[in-house]
């Protein structure tokens, strides 16, 4: 799926986005960018079962990403502009969960807290 840059003024702009693109996917999970005005990128996983995030400060190198059940083994395969993308599934977190941490990040362009990180 090649890359569709979308302006978005508004949460639900963002949350139909995600939706949209969810339905585009099909059971095959893609990523979506979120830059904020400060600088600051979230990536969201959607089209598969479940998502994750990474959150990229514009100062740093390093990138945080979120962690679900540490246990699990295994990956699940994203998809960027054609590229594939392991992420283990440790990493990976519930839809609700990732959505309202879009919500967050769209408020406040800061790491939302209502998810767990590690960094990268």
């Amino acid at each position: 799926m090649a890359r569709k840059q979308r302006h978005a003024d508004s949460l639900n702009d963002i949350l139909a986005l995600l939706e949209t693109t969810r339905a585009e996917c099909g059971q095959r999970g893609c990523i979506v960018r979120i830059w904020s005005p400060a600088g600051t990128r979230l990536d969201i996983g959607v089209g598969a079962a479940a998502s994750f995030l990474q959150f990229i400060r514009s100062d740093e190198d390093s990138y945080l990403i979120t962690v679900g059940d540490r246990l699990l083994e295994g990956v699940e395969a994203f998809y960027l502009d054609g590229h594939h993308m392991e992420i283990p599934r440790r990493n990976l977190i519930a839809r609700e969960d990732a959505r309202k941490a879009v919500a967050v990040f769209f408020e406040t362009s800061a790491m939302p807290t209502n998810v767990t990180w590690e960094e990268v």
